[in-house]
């Protein structure tokens, strides 16, 4: 049986609303005919999505991008080492182009010169908005005990709401990068301070049963990129470390099912 008989549409507007100002918008519209993956959210067969929405300026001798958007950080291809920043769709897993699974996010993003070589981005995230994964059921849902948490038989479970931020400025994501062209070389430092994009999942074990607790939380990312050309053959590097990383664990003398390490890719 067939999953998957799709047909997007996703027109794009560009507006100059003034002489260094410009809107753009770029809608999604999918169909799919047999549905068995599952839209974003609903086992519909249409889905529409407003993609992006921003506007672009020069003002003040900075560079300002306002509305809903993508970010990339990051050399790499195919990996999300510093790539974070846009939640993640997962109703296909990691099948489709990044550009097509980032979720946009409203961002207000700045650009500033610093002299004739070094550049800094200031990003504000108010947008919590996380990844989507797949439905239960569908043809890439979830499966594994890596990710979810095992029932031991004959134990109730109480799965609790999602402890979820919603301080639309407290809660907001911070980035800053600084990025240059030395010698040749593309180089870039990156600083993340944002809500990782999947909830972990605390459980606590009673007598009665399990609860379990789903709650996003922060870290640190730090990292850096750089890539060079030579003839025929371009070097992309990547490195970033994030203070905190969350991992469920079958251990039973754990309180909750969760140990946080610090993580290199």
């Amino acid at each position: 049986a067939s999953q998957k008989f799709q047909t997007t549409f996703e027109p794009r507007v560009e507006v100059d609303i003034a002489e260094s100002i410009r809107l753009t918008a770029i809608v999604r519209v999918r169909a799919d005919t047999e549905s068995n993956l599952g839209f974003a959210g609903s086992r519909t067969h249409l889905d529409t999505e407003l993609r992006e929405f921003y506007l672009d300026a020069d003002w003040g001798g900075l560079y300002w991008r306002l509305g809903k958007q993508q970010i990339v950080w990051g050399q790499a291809d195919g990996l999300r080492v510093l790539d974070v920043i846009n939640p993640q769709e997962f109703r296909e897993f990691i099948l489709p182009e990044f550009e097509d699974s980032r979720i946009p996010l409203w961002v207000a993003n700045v650009e500033i010169p610093l002299n004739d070589d070094w550049t800094a981005q200031l990003l504000l995230i108010p947008d919590q908005t996380y990844a989507d994964l797949a439905e239960p059921g569908s043809a890439f849902a979830m499966r594994s005990p890596q990710v979810i948490p095992e029932i031991p038989l004959g134990l109730a479970v109480e799965l609790e709401r999602e402890n979820k931020p919603g301080r639309t400025f407290k809660d907001a994501d911070l980035g800053v990068r600084l990025s240059a062209f030395l010698g040749g070389w593309d180089v870039s430092l990156n600083y993340l301070y944002h809500y990782q994009d999947q909830a972990v999942l605390y459980r606590q074990v009673s007598e009665v049963g399990i609860k379990v607790a789903p709650s996003y939380e922060r870290t640190h990312l730090v990292g850096g990129s750089f890539s060079n050309v030579f003839g025929d053959t371009t070097i992309r590097s990547e490195v970033g470390y994030s203070s905190n990383r969350f991992i469920l664990t079958n251990d039973t003398t754990n309180s909750d099912g969760v140990f946080g390490t610090g993580e290199l890719s």
